[in-house]
């Protein structure tokens, strides 16, 4: 490749590291950056940077904070019923999309209301490993590919 072959002065040619660059980048890019002078270098690494940015603080970003930032003066007894309602959200969400969750708990005869405090968590069985990698799909949301998460 032409890449490969230049060189600039005082630094050997970079090669790109197997499938997949250092940080997930795509190889090909790796070795443009890597020949690239350094402004374009700079270019590139702010742009990389401004992209990174607006994923970490996306507009969920100030919803969390806000939460964050209201529920640090909560009580034991607030606490506890935000996380009741967080679990009851949850296992809807899971006995609905979930095929373990679904499975599970209706071989138990459970429905998403049955399991709606923490108190109700034992109703659930407990994953292991093993249960894991027996089945991992299973455990995927549908709609979601195993190659999307991170």
């Amino acid at each position: 490749a032409v890449w490969g072959e230049m060189g600039r002065p005082g630094r050997p040619p970079v090669e790109p590291r197997g499938e997949r660059g250092r940080v997930g980048v795509n190889p090909r890019l790796e070795t443009i950056y890597a020949h690239s002078p350094v402004f374009l270098q700079n270019a590139c690494i702010s742009l990389y940077g401004r992209r990174i940015r607006r994923q970490r603080f996306n507009r969920d970003y100030d919803r969390w904070v806000e939460l964050f930032e209201r529920s640090e003066r909560w009580g034991p007894d607030e606490l506890g019923d935000h996380q009741d309602r967080a679990l009851a959200s949850l296992v809807a969400h899971c006995y609905e999309r979930v095929p373990f969750y679904r499975r599970a708990m209706d071989e138990r005869r459970l429905r998403p209301a049955d399991v709606a405090t923490r108190r109700d968590l034992y109703k659930l069985p407990i994953v292991t490993k093993d249960l894991i990698r027996e089945d991992p799909s299973a455990f995927l949301a549908r709609g979601v590919r195993a190659g999307s998460l991170k």
